[in-house]
């Protein structure tokens, strides 16, 4: 059962029942990476110091001896990850879910404010990958978590995942899963390896990236069965916004 905050703006909690599919929010910045994941079907995962965040993996070390700091620096340093959205959100007790689908957020920070696209997948190699649900913490209680939770265990990696599935609540409404994967701390390249359900075209998406996606995905189904097809849809601007204001209408009757 999800618990309840009292913030309002935060709505997001993850259903296990859809745990295994997920969102993935682009935009168009980088073609040759774009086309990597929809031919090679599968997904960059980077080092905790090369995500978009500032702050990632930051913790307070300074009760800590220098040793321990760096074994667990060495232990991030030793993963690969590929942050997602959960398909589903439980908005309430019960199964009130919302799909992430038509979280604005997403589409606003991730795929540049609706010019960009999303891809609904599952993991394939999940054997060597795991998956973890980002929970969020207020700032004030943030880093006193973080050292209280990580003075309970031994394990190295499992300390440095316990700092990268933290966040402060400033980032709760993007709903974020992290996929690691375990590598040796030398190799610069990682990969998840997917299988592509669906492709969802932004709201503000312009003809020309349309026609794109529309000749990638044309051209892969054409070797495909009717199963592994890949389906496309443009999410339209009026519906995403009554969804998610019907979602927000829900969270202040509450």
């Amino acid at each position: 059962m999800p618990t309840k905050s009292n913030n309002k703006n935060i709505v997001l909690h993850q259903n296990p029942t859809q745990k295994d599919t997920y969102y993935k929010f682009r935009n168009f910045d980088n073609m040759e990476y774009l086309l990597d994941i929809f031919l090679n079907q599968r997904l960059y995962a980077a080092r905790f110091d090369r995500l978009n965040d500032p702050l990632e993996g930051y913790y307070n070390a300074s009760s800590y001896e220098n040793i321990l700091v760096n074994n667990i620096r060495n232990s991030k340093l030793s993963l690969r990850i590929c942050s997602a959205t959960n398909k589903y959100s439980i908005t309430g007790e019960g199964n009130n879910n919302f799909d992430n689908i038509y979280n604005l957020y997403n589409w606003i920070f991730y795929s540049n404010s609706g010019k960009g696209f999303a891809i609904e997948f599952e993991v394939i190699d999940d054997k060597d990958v795991e998956t973890k649900e980002i929970k969020y913490l207020e700032k004030n209680n943030y880093l006193n978590t973080i050292k209280n939770k990580i003075g309970e265990i031994k394990s190295k990696i499992k300390q440095a995942k316990i700092i990268l599935t933290h966040k402060v609540e400033l980032f709760k409404n993007e709903c974020e899963i992290r996929l690691f994967k375990k590598v040796n701390s030398n190799e610069k390249h990682a990969f998840v390896k997917i299988k592509i359900k669906k492709i969802y075209l932004g709201y503000d998406i312009n003809e020309t990236k349309k026609s794109i996606i529309n000749a990638i995905i044309d051209n892969y189904n054409i070797c495909q069965s009717s199963e592994t097809k890949i389906e496309i849809e443009k999410i339209k601007r009026d519906i995403l916004i009554d969804k998610f204001l019907e979602l927000n209408l829900w969270i202040s009757s509450k």
